[in-house]
């Protein structure tokens, strides 16, 4: 679609989910739409948005907010949810992590999304913080102690 078509079609997208609020595909895409359009602000709130009003689709919500803000590399973002779907959802907790640490290892900040996400990180296994504590123990220079601290 040319850049010239998005305006049309965002004010049809629109014009439909305001005939049909309820429409979780309608506002899924707007929230897609919205983040390739680089409107983080928007996008990132209405996928929230889906999380509280659809949260029987919570995992499919959160999956394709994940596939957006991997394909736009904020991976600060994709650590928070990724740390925050591990916690909300246990069953599902391996993949979340393993995203988690995929994007923390790319994240310049990796102590300052360590701390936005406290709560999220406290929530989860001891292994797991361990795991991510060596891994900001490693990037700060700290190799030994983060070894130390993995090992026992």
């Amino acid at each position: 679609m040319q850049e010239s078509n998005f305006g049309g079609a965002e004010l049809a997208l629109q014009s439909a989910l305001h005939l049909n609020p309820g429409n979780y595909e309608g506002i899924l895409f707007l929230a897609q739409l919205r983040h390739y359009q680089k409107e983080f602000f928007i996008s990132d709130a209405v996928f929230e948005r889906l999380l509280d009003t659809f949260p029987e689709r919570g995992q499919e919500t959160a999956v394709a907010w994940h596939d957006a803000l991997l394909t736009r590399q904020r991976f600060a973002e994709l650590a928070g949810l990724s740390l925050r779907m591990a916690t909300q959802h246990p069953a599902h907790a391996p993949p979340w992590i393993h995203s988690a640490l995929f994007a923390l290892r790319l994240e310049p900040n990796l102590g300052d999304v360590l701390d936005k996400n406290a709560a999220a990180v406290a929530a989860l296994p001891t292994t797991v913080v361990a795991l991510l504590r060596a891994e900001e123990l490693g990037r700060s220079g700290s190799a030994s102690t983060a070894t130390q601290l993995l090992t026992g």
